[in-house]
This record gives C-alpha cells, sequence and structure tokens, in this order.
C-alpha cells in the first residue's frame, strides 16, 4: 500500500530525531510515530518543507522540490489546502492540534483523539459522525518504565503556557506559604518578548506570566531535551493543570499520560477531554472560575500523604501503559488503513 503524508504547514520541519529527543512537539512526535508504523507493512512518504532522508523506513520529502507523488491513501496533517492535484484513492485528515471545517467534506475519514474532540468539530461542521474515526496519542513507554527518587515537594509544569499556567502562578504561592518545601519547575519555551504585542488571550496570558513567574520556589528551564525532561517528570510528585475555558484544546493530553507514566499525581480542570479521558486517574476540578484556595488546599492534600497520590497515579500509569503508548497506537493506526482499504467506496 503506498501512503503519504501531506504536512505543507510544518516549513521547517527538523529531522525526526530532534523532533523526538530536542522538541518534543506533540503533532510532531505523533506524525513520526503514525509514519513509522504504517511503514512496518506499507510504503510511506511523508512531505514536510524541512528534512529529506530516511527516519524508521519513511522516506521524507520536501515539498517544493518534489511533487507529492499519487497514492492509494492520502493522510493530510492538520490541514486539506493544496491536494486536489494529487491523486488518492481514499483521503484522509489527521489533526491533532487544529480547527477542522466543512471544506474536508470530500475526505473519508477525520481523524480525532477523543469524543470529545469528535463533538466539538461536530458542533461547528456538518461533517457527519460517521466519518469520524478516534486514535490515540501515546508515549514511550520504555522510557518512562523505570523508578527514580522523588523530591519532596517538587511540582512540574510541561505544557504550553496557554493550558492555564497563569492560574498556576496564583495558585502556587497559597502552596509554598503552607508548605515551605513545595517548589515548581516550569519546562517550555517561554518568550514573552515575542508574545507581548497584542490583543488576543494569549498575549494576555503571557503579560499575567511576565509578572507572577519570578516568584520565589519558581525556575523556568526552558525547553528540555526529552530525556532531561523525563528525568525531571520521573521526580516529580504533583502536576497542576487549571486549565481555562477561553479556546477548547485539549483533544487527548499527551501530557497528563506523561505525568501518570512518571508516578506523578495529578489536579486538573474537568474541561475538554479531561474527563472522558483521565478522571478516573486525576484529581478534577471545577473548570473556571477558579477558587484558587481550594486548589491549593487540593494540592496541600497530596503533597502531605504520599498514598493519597498514589491511589490516583497507580493506576493512571498501568493504564497508560495498557492503552496509550506509541506501540499501541501504532497497532491502531495499521489497523484503521486495513479498515479504510478494505471497506466500500462511500
Amino acid at each position: 500500500m503506498r501512503i503519504n503524508f501531506h504536512c505543507p504547514y510544518y516549513v521547517n520541519f527538523p529531522a525526526p530525531e530532534v523532533v523526538l529527543w530536542e522538541k518534543c512537539g506533540a503533532a510532531e512526535t505523533v506524525l513520526i510515530m503514525a509514519s513509522s508504523a504504517l511503514a512496518q507493512e506499507h510504503r510511506v512518504r511523508v512531505y514536510t518543507g524541512g528534512f529529506k532522508g530516511y527516519h524508521n523506513g519513511v522516506e521524507w520529502l520536501r515539498l517544493g522540490e518534489k511533487r507529492v507523488s499519487d497514492c492509494d491513501v492520502l493522510i493530510n496533517w492538520e490541514t486539506d489546502r493544496d491536494t486536489e492535484n494529487i491523486e488518492a484513492d481514499k483521503r484522509v485528515i489527521a489533526a491533532p492540534c487544529a480547527d477542522i471545517y466543512d471544506e474536508v467534506g470530500n475526505m473519508d475519514y477525520v481523524i480525532v483523539n477523543s469524543k470529545w474532540q469528535r463533538k466539538n468539530i461536530m458542533n461547528s461542521t456538518n461533517i457527519p459522525f460517521e466519518k469520524f474515526y478516534i486514535l490515540p496519542h501515546g508515549i514511550h513507554r520504555e522510557l518512562y518504565d523505570k523508578v527514580a527518587d522523588k523530591v519532596k515537594g517538587r511540582l512540574v509544569w510541561c505544557a504550553s503556557p496557554d493550558r492555564g499556567f497563569q492560574h498556576l502562578l496564583r495558585i502556587f504561592p497559597l502552596i509554598r506559604q503552607a508548605f515551605p518545601e513545595a517548589h515548581l519547575k516550569c519546562t517550555y519555551d517561554i518568550n514573552f518578548e515575542r508574545m507581548k504585542w497584542g490583543m488576543s488571550p494569549i498575549n494576555e496570558i503571557y503579560w499575567d506570566i511576565q509578572e507572577l513567574l519570578h516568584q520565589d520556589g519558581i525556575e523556568a528551564l526552558g525547553v528540555l531535551p526529552k530525556k532531561e525532561l523525563i528525568d525531571l517528570q520521573l521526580s516529580s510528585e504533583l502536576m497542576i493543570f487549571p486549565e481555562d475555558t477561553w479556546r477548547p484544546t485539549e483533544a487527548f493530553g499527551v501530557t497528563y499520560a506523561e505525568a501518570l507514566a512518571s508516578r506523578v499525581a495529578v489536579i486538573a480542570s474537568d474541561v475538554d477531554c479531561v474527563g472522558e479521558l483521565w478522571g478516573d486517574y486525576i484529581a478534577l476540578m471545577p473548570p473556571p472560575p477558579f477558587k484558587y484556595q481550594d486548589w491549593a488546599d487540593l494540592a496541600l492534600e497530596l503533597l502531605n500523604d504520599e498514598n493519597k497520590r498514589k491511589q490516583y497515579h497507580e493506576a493512571g500509569r498501568e493504564k497508560v501503559f495498557q492503552d496509550y503508548t506509541w506501540e499501541a497506537a501504532g497497532i491502531k493506526w495499521r489497523e484503521f488503513i486495513t479498515k479504510l482499504t478494505t471497506e466500500e467506496d462511500k
């Protein structure tokens, strides 16, 4: 089977090894995982605006230098633009981090990561239920399948700031006041200079972060290589995710999977897909408007009770290792291609 991934949004896509071990972007990582999994049984090409070469049996080609070849299955990554001249028997759009519009109605399937994402898209488009197919993300199990010493009072943040980081920075001093050993390690490219101009909610969030980040007990580490990030996660006790609702965006939550795999207890807002996928394994809190002291009280309860933390993360870790690894996700991608190419034309 000839399968092409068409990824015009990725203008300067780096080598897959860089994405996997340095950049750690979720959508980019899924692209590498999915293409590698399908290459075990099929001829797979990935077209981006960057890397050219081979990785795990996948041929990576550069858009603009080479026309996208005809294929049996065309998988459009985050967009369906510029595909009308590509011959394909089946067409799919996979949009782990993007909005979907009615224009994808000519696709055979729209790949989503959760029932919540499917519902969210259906509420804003005319795409019928039967055109959706749910495929989860995953983690590298072998990287998390180990035990590390926990650092008492360590909280970790390793996600985009628009997932509620400004709220965490208001909750944290309430925690530290009652638990002086509490400290927060933040990993992300929090570039205030790039984001300070504008009138959107994300620009306002960065202004808040700029004012709140320089508190005692908080360390901003920037972007960490994957192995250093995992070491940090494994050494942490608690992750707090007070996600807002201004922009529904959490379609799966790789960060939740990584935290549970690291034996980290999680407190999070009951928004987007969080309750659907992770509600049985984390402490859910009501969405905004937040009562920051309630979040701090729950955090203190967990920081002071190792057994209670274990009640959450042990079952969650088992669930992640069973259903949300790249190996498990790869099997589901191959099953999807089999279904797609054997069913009758719609």
